[in-house]
């Protein structure tokens, strides 16, 4: 239909191999509730783009992304995108989404073969903005002498001229490999220079962060579709950065994480890193701008399987539709 409503939809939870639509079901609706409560839990991927060394950047390149996602559709499309992401939905029209600061996915293509030098440019524009990313990271790191904030922290009033700033470059290991000692007056010029006319270093790194979080493969490797990711039509919210002062999101507290491994040990109790054995809850954020509250009133629908109908209306009212009102099996228990 040419005039067909779409929306963005953000379903849950997604399926387990193995498991009864009941339990999946039951899953859903603990995931509701908490929503509720404590709002988006924003998950944390690792995603890998690899590129020849002969590039200058290390390979792979590991981004950390902490997000939370949402597909562009009709209600149509609903029904086989519920099979593949869970049988709850959070239903938000265009204009609401865009208003807390949603986001459309950057597609990416994977290298090819190194021999491929144009079919190399995405994961040479990911690696490089990492490489940007740590640059800004190091001025932002020579700056806080200039921070007022920086100094009371370190019991300073201020930072005298004969000062000497000690500047190291480690390896892989964190073993000195260049140190040098530069005045601090000469610091200190570099970087007004450096920050004349243009936005303060960390407001910068937080805009290669929200970049960051974007990129994502165009192919799905995992069903082994040519450009699966890609004909998602996803958008994102990300957390990592500041609005107004202060932080778009917050850590879970320890309850809440409790309250997660209890709904999915295997995802959130998983380590992410290859080499650091931290699990994914600890580096998930919960989003705080918008409020719990806030968001809900943004929802136009909330789709719940048939079975949990009246539970659902309970707390949310007339906003809950099913899968049967949509005229979809699939999503009934």
């Amino acid at each position: 239909m040419k005039n067909e409503p779409r929306f963005f939809y953000h379903s849950f939870p997604r399926p387990k191999k193995g498991e009864a639509n009941s339990e999946t079901a039951r899953r859903g609706w603990a995931i509701l509730q908490s929503i509720q409560k404590m709002g988006l839990v924003l998950a944390p991927e690792v995603v890998e783009w690899h590129t020849p060394v002969s590039l200058g950047t290390p390979s792979p390149t590991r981004i950390t992304q902490r997000r939370i996602c949402f597909t562009e559709l009709s209600e149509q499309e609903l029904s086989e995108h519920s099979r593949r992401f869970g049988p709850f939905a959070l239903e938000f029209e265009t204009i609401a989404l865009r208003r807390v600061g949603a986001l459309p996915v950057i597609y990416m293509p994977q290298a090819l073969s190194e021999q491929d030098h144009l079919a190399l440019l995405g994961p040479f524009v990911v690696s490089h903005l990492d490489q940007i990313r740590g640059a800004l990271d190091l001025l932002n790191r020579m700056d806080q002498p200039n921070n007022p904030a920086f100094l009371r922290n370190q019991g300073a009033d201020g930072v005298t001229d004969d000062c000497v700033v000690t500047l190291t470059n480690v390896d892989d290991f964190g073993k000195p490999v260049q140190t040098f000692h530069i005045p601090w007056t000469a610091v200190r010029d570099i970087l007004s220079v450096i920050r004349f006319k243009r936005a303060p270093f960390d407001a910068m790194m937080g805009v290669t962060s929200i970049a960051q979080s974007l990129f994502y493969p165009t192919d799905d490797d995992y069903q082994n579709t040519e450009l699966g990711y890609y004909r998602q039509r996803e958008w994102r919210i990300t957390a990592d950065y500041f609005v107004n002062g202060t932080p778009r999101g917050r850590n879970l507290e320890e309850e809440e994480k409790k309250l997660l491994l209890r709904l999915d040990d295997t995802f959130w109790g998983k380590n992410i890193h290859s080499s650091r054995p931290i699990p994914r809850i600890d580096e998930a954020l919960v989003l705080v701008q918008p409020t719990p509250a806030e968001l809900l009133d943004d929802v136009t629908r909330i789709i719940v399987p048939d079975d949990f109908a009246e539970q659902a209306r309970q707390i949310f009212g007339d906003r809950v539709a099913t899968a049967s009102e949509l005229g979809d099996s699939s999503l009934r228990v």
